[in-house]
């Protein structure tokens, strides 16, 4: 198609000439450059073109420039994806002796979007896996969302696999440590699997649940294993099943109030390591009759004031009660307010009830130290805080179309999640940091520190890779040890703080003063 004249006329680069692409656009007139001549006998020389390096726009002539990558972004999000790979080293060859290394690094790369995202659904996990610095450390994942999904269907339907992952865990505990046994329930309105079913506490929600129960390591604080059932199943029958399924022989199992232990009594009897931990209600006679409010002392290693006590029962039960300092003062706060409201304050009512304030009471048929059967407690509500932060994905909680193989594939997900939120939270505790910041704080400042994709070398804070780096942040960082501090001249750690000041001296040796005293003063 032939260019109109006034299209010609444009002034641009010598050398050069215009075609029409014919069809409309920005992209109509292009500017070719001329780059030789083809000699052909018998004829004239016909000018050879090259490269496309302009346009003809609105009657001037538009450079080409740059086009957008394709390939990767400049700069992702590094922060929270470095805290959260830099825990899960462990984890992934655990994941490499059960499961072929696509699949372990598939698997391990959706659990560490969940901890970074936790309701993430499976639609949306590639656009944060290609934002996040997780890209980078674990390259090549596709996560469209029918990947995904066909992966976590396989992986419900492979039992063994996730048998062999658990045991694997199991077997790494020494026989000094103690395994809590406990469940929590998750909503899940699905009407396709079998597992979504009205518990007890669902009926009055008037929404189904499932069932999960899951053992941990109390002195490590982390998850070992973990097993959905249904939401109606009663915990007596799912405890057994998950006992003999997963041949857990050794632990403590720790139950809710009102769950009695001669439910697992064929357990109890058939493996001797077994045991149990039970809190008893505030109106129990034992506390009365054993004198659990006489405490022995307080509890040393724990961040709350504690008062303990521990006694044994005629039957060879053993006893122990926790006062919470802390839990007191909240329970008596909330009594009062409720009292004020109702305009109802009792005062005999008040002090039958105040004594009993922050009291936690459990029975077990093991001799503990009263540690440790206080963090089979305290352990046992963060754990469960953390499996309930991982509710699975939208599509679990919202919709319709998730069948068993899709719940149990997307709950073993879940629990390596929440693995790697344990040795996060621990790591973050043993750095001091969760007494400046919450766990979730901890992630928010984290996620804000974005570094360049073309870095190269150790990561140092006084790098150029950076982009809009924090102070906070950075701090952060360099105390969980992901990012080489500061240095000075001299090649040593930046010291934290003011400078201290030196004496300031006026003549040889002697600060400025009063004088040393001599022997004849």
């Amino acid at each position: 198609m032939a260019v109109p004249e006034e299209v010609k006329k444009v002034p641009r680069p010598v050398n050069t000439t215009v075609y029409d692409a014919g069809r409309d656009g920005p992209k109509r007139f292009f500017v070719r450059e001329r780059i030789g001549c083809k000699y052909i006998k018998g004829h004239n020389p016909q000018p050879v073109y090259g490269k496309v390096i302009g346009y003809i726009y609105e009657g001037k002539f538009i450079p080409k420039g740059l086009e957008l990558r394709t390939d990767k972004p400049d700069s992702l999000s590094f922060g929270s994806a470095a805290f959260a790979y830099s825990v899960c080293q462990s984890l992934k060859q655990e994941l490499f002796e059960s499961f072929e290394i696509k699949t372990a690094l598939t698997l391990l790369t959706i659990a560490l979007l969940r901890v970074l995202k936790p309701r993430v659904p499976n639609s949306r996990l590639n656009s944060l896996y290609e934002r996040s610095w997780i890209s980078m450390f674990i390259p090549g994942i596709q996560l469209s969302g029918n990947t995904v999904s066909k992966l976590l269907n396989n992986l419900g339907k492979d039992a063994e696999k996730r048998r062999h992952f658990f045991a694997r865990r199991l077997s790494n505990v020494s026989g000094f440590e103690h395994i809590a046994i406990d469940g929590t329930l998750k909503q899940d309105s699905s009407i396709v699997n079998d597992l979504s079913g009205f518990s007890y506490k669902s009926r009055l929600k008037g929404c189904r649940d499932i069932s999960v129960i899951y053992a941990y390591d109390i002195e490590r604080m982390e998850p070992l294993c973990a097993q959905v059932f249904p939401g109606h199943c009663i915990d007596a029958s799912a405890y057994r099943e998950f006992i003999r399924e997963n041949k857990i022989e050794k632990g403590i199992i720790v139950a809710d109030k009102g769950f009695p232990s001669s439910k697992l009594a064929d357990e109890l009897k058939q493996h001797p390591g077994l045991h149990f931990l039970t809190p008893v209600r505030r109106n129990d006679v034992n506390i009365e009759k054993l004198e659990l409010l006489k405490f022995d002392g307080v509890l040393a290693g724990t961040k709350q004031q504690v008062l303990y006590a521990k006694r044994k029962s005629v039957s060879g039960r053993f006893f122990y009660s926790f006062k919470d300092t802390g839990l007191e003062s909240s329970e008596q706060k909330d009594y009062l307010n409720h009292r004020l409201r109702h305009n109802d304050f009792n005062n005999e009512n008040y002090l039958g009830k105040k004594e009993k304030f922050g009291l936690i009471v459990f029975e077990s048929d093991q001799d503990l130290s009263p540690k440790s059967a206080y963090l089979c407690y305290q352990d046992r509500w963060l754990l469960e805080l953390m499996f309930k932060k991982y509710k699975s994905n939208e599509q679990l909680v919202d919709s319709r179309v998730q069948s068993d193989f899709s719940v149990w594939g997307s709950e073993f997900v879940n629990f390596l999640a929440t693995v790697i939120t344990a040795k996060m939270v621990k790591k973050a505790d043993e750095k001091k940091l969760l007494d400046k910041f919450t766990y979730g704080e901890l992630l928010d400042e984290l996620e804000h520190i974005w570094r360049k994709t073309a870095a190269k070398g150790p990561v140092q804070s006084s790098d150029p890779y950076w982009v809009h780096p924090f102070k906070d942040g950075m701090q952060i960082l360099e105390e969980l040890g992901l990012s080489e501090p500061i240095a000075t001249l001299d090649g040593e750690p930046k010291p934290k703080g003011r400078p201290k000041k030196k004496p300031v001296f006026v003549g040889p040796k002697r600060p400025r003063g009063r004088p040393k005293k001599t022997e004849t003063d």
